[in-house]
């Protein structure tokens, strides 16, 4: 593998940033670039400035989602107790569990 390319979007140069992530989830579900390695257990991924600025971006309107829930009450897997009583459908999706309408089930599999 070439240090000097962006795994992500290709751009070729020097000074590629190095993502190590450490996460009990297959992470090349998400990101089939990344490569995992044995001895640390990391998920690694080399990037360019650009695309480590997008990553920081969606951090930060992850966290700002995630902490706008605060009042919310929820189970302890952190969804939602008070949930549409129509989605009644179960669906798992990144490790969680997501209770669809009908409808929305439908344009799920639609997608997928």
């Amino acid at each position: 593998m070439n240090g000097d390319v962006c795994q992500l979007c290709g751009a070729v140069g020097p000074d590629k940033r190095h993502l190590n992530i450490s996460c009990l989830y297959e992470l090349t579900e998400v990101v089939p670039e990344m490569w995992r390695t044995i001895e640390d257990g990391l998920y690694h991924l080399r990037i360019c400035k650009s695309c480590r600025a997008r990553l920081l971006d969606h951090l930060e309107s992850w966290r700002e989602e995630c902490v706008a829930r605060k009042r919310v009450l929820k189970d302890p897997d952190g969804n939602s107790v008070l949930q549409n009583p129509e989605a009644v459908i179960p669906v798992r999706m990144h490790g969680t569990t997501v209770m669809m309408t009908p409808e929305q089930h439908e344009d799920y599999r639609r997608n997928t």
